[in-house]
């Protein structure tokens, strides 16, 4: 919309302040800012309008819901996520309609939003994080497509989670987790996870073709999740662009995907997957954590998340002196510094030993 003026227009005893403007189909419009029954009053509120509008602050009136603009708002952005992301977009509005959907968008405050958030007080700080984050890009457009004229959210402060610590397991640790599945349909997403620090969807969307025997190498370029909405699972790319990588394996794990894959052709498995669900279906993550938490629980194995074998390597991999670079790299993180952060117990570790071998060189003879 492009506003063109802001006049006062009398009839009969009344003053009213009204914008000019033109629609999107460029067609020019007027809509009442406020009436009055004195000239005085009515200029008090032209003066503020007027200034709004040199300062790009001037919105014309409307009755758009924040269910309404939430609803197209998600829409819009059905091509533009994956779909797992879509669908918990859904549900996060959901949960937000349900508490302000009624209030009109140019109504809605920060304290209104922090009502909100108080009112989600079975969830963590963590979790009321992913609120406020699609809060912020919500209302950070609207602002952009000039249907409120300023980003309430700026004012909001966001919600603070704990500082997480990642769980390992020491080496006496894996071997113990090893041998405890050595031979069941755990074992090769947990040597997975272990010997290469694969996310549990990279090893359900993990494919024989990515495999290179001769070489040593798989090729991470697909991950395999869970669409709750449809309640299937189904193939996206990963996350991000580092996401995506060529690894060198271990050749004892190579060996054991040998062993692995000969079974699945025993079976009559006809896939391309390196690990199913039982029946030779797709696998995701909702068909995996809680019986693979049962078995582990079953046998007394170490009880640490599924996540943390992950984690495992790559601690594993700091205390083993990789350089932080290419421990970042074999993971997938976008940076450094998510590794340097996650990691910082390890860090921490290698701090202390440098410090002991520098005394050793310098102090001690």
């Amino acid at each position: 919309m492009d506003i063109l003026s802001v006049f006062i227009r009398q009839r009969n005893s009344k003053y009213y302040v009204m914008v000019e403007y033109r629609d999107n189909d460029n067609r020019r419009k007027q809509k009442n800012l406020g009436s009055f029954n004195s000239s005085r009053e009515a200029n008090k509120l032209l003066i503020k309008e007027k200034n709004k509008l040199l300062n790009n602050d001037l919105i014309i009136p409307n009755k758009l819901t924040v269910e309404s603009f939430l609803r197209e708002w998600h829409s819009d952005r059905y091509n533009k996520l994956s779909i797992t992301t879509y669908n918990r977009y859904e549900l996060i509005i959901n949960e937000i309609i349900q508490f302000m959907g009624n209030t009109e968008l140019q109504k809605v405050t920060p304290l209104l939003i922090n009502k909100f958030y108080n009112s989600l007080s079975r969830l963590s700080e963590k979790t009321k994080l992913q609120y406020h984050r699609l809060l912020s890009k919500a209302f950070k457009d609207a602002y952009r497509l000039q249907y409120i004229n300023k980003n309430i959210m700026e004012l909001v402060e966001a919600p603070k989670p704990k500082k997480f610590t990642a769980n390992f397991l020491d080496p006496v640790q894996v071997k113990q987790l090893f041998d405890g599945v050595k031979g069941s349909r755990y074992e090769v997403p947990v040597n997975l996870a272990i010997g290469l620090g694969l996310r549990l969807s990279e090893i359900c969307g993990l494919e024989w073709s990515k495999v290179d025997f001769d070489n040593n190498i798989i090729t991470i370029d697909k991950v395999s999740v869970w669409d709750e909405k449809n309640k299937i699972a189904v193939f996206k790319e990963p996350k991000s662009e580092s996401s995506q990588r060529v690894l060198t394996a271990p050749t004892e794990l190579m060996q054991l995907l040998k062993e692995h894959k000969e079974k699945q052709k025993q079976m009559g498995y006809d896939t391309n997957l390196v690990f199913t669900n039982e029946n030779g279906t797709q696998a995701s993550s909702a068909s995996f954590h809680t019986p693979y938490r049962n078995y582990i629980k079953r046998r007394k194995l170490p009880d640490v998340r599924f996540h943390d074998l992950r984690h495992t390597n790559a601690s594993l991999m700091l205390l083993a002196g990789v350089d932080a670079k290419t421990t970042s790299k074999r993971l997938g993180h976008s940076e450094i510094g998510i590794t340097m952060n996650l990691y910082t117990h390890v860090m921490e570790q290698l701090e202390r030993d440098a410090s002991n071998r520098i005394e050793n060189l310098i102090y001690k003879k």
